[in-house]
């Protein structure tokens, strides 16, 4: 049985109801001996539970790519209460990650429909009641000043003053700065890096572009441009010549 991703070895998965599955050489079939005294629905959460699964990884052979068998999987002691308890148990859990699931497919709806909402909104394709005004074209040069960054990621340090961005999602840091405005940061070579908003001092790597923009109402349109209705916005016309 090997690891199929950071953290997964041991975690479970019921066989589907119709009993039509295919059984891989990397995982492990387990089936309960004494249903009398063992809940699969319990053993489910009991794999599923961090702590359990590392301690099957600390069991594990392998460096890179950890794997285990069904010899090292008996030989791991759990806690097991009562067939009564363990059933009580599973059906709180399972309804608690029904309640999740139904959570996060509201939540990915919701922001389906704010994206599409956005999209109308700030392309003028949708006009507010009240508002008939022409919307003007602007050239970014209009509204912004944009820069390269001057330095790079070997001059971030973890515990500086200053904020320092680079192409990657953990924000580091500096002692000295080279901007204090607000701005909004992009990447300038086309990589996958969501464009930041931010105010105050900060030092940026020369793969990303700071764009200064002045008025407050015009910045928050333009992050969000940039963010919500096209991420590659800027990076495909960084990269035409």
């Amino acid at each position: 049985m090997t690891e199929q991703g950071a953290g997964l070895l041991g975690s479970a998965a019921f066989i589907p109801n119709d009993d039509k599955f295919l059984h891989n050489q990397r995982i492990g079939l387990i089936e309960i001996t004494d249903p009398n005294s063992v809940s699969s629905d319990f053993l489910y959460w009991l794999y599923n539970d961090p702590k359990n699964r590392l301690i099957i990884s600390n069991e594990a052979g392998g460096t890179k790519v950890k794997h285990t068998s069904p010899k090292k999987l008996v030989d791991i002691s759990i806690l097991l209460p009562p067939l009564s308890e363990q059933k009580k148990i599973a059906a709180i859990l399972s309804t608690w990650d029904r309640a999740i699931e139904e959570t996060e497919k509201l939540l990915a709806n919701s922001q389906q429909q704010k994206k599409a909402l956005m999209q109308q909104l700030l392309t003028g394709k949708k006009r507010l009641p009240g508002f008939t005004g022409e919307w003007k074209t602007k050239y970014l040069g209009d509204i912004a000043d944009i820069q390269t960054g001057s330095s790079n990621r070997q001059d971030s340090l973890t515990n500086g003053e200053y904020t320092f961005f680079d192409r990657s999602e953990d924000i580091r840091t500096s002692n000295r700065y080279l901007f204090d405005c607000e701005a909004v940061i992009v990447p300038g070579e086309g990589q996958d890096f969501v464009p930041k908003y931010f105010v105050g001092n900060l030092i940026y790597t020369k793969e990303l572009t700071l764009s200064h923009v002045f008025k407050r109402v015009m910045e928050n349109l333009f992050f969000t441009r940039l963010v919500i209705i096209d991420p590659t916005f800027f990076p495909k016309r960084l990269a035409q010549p």
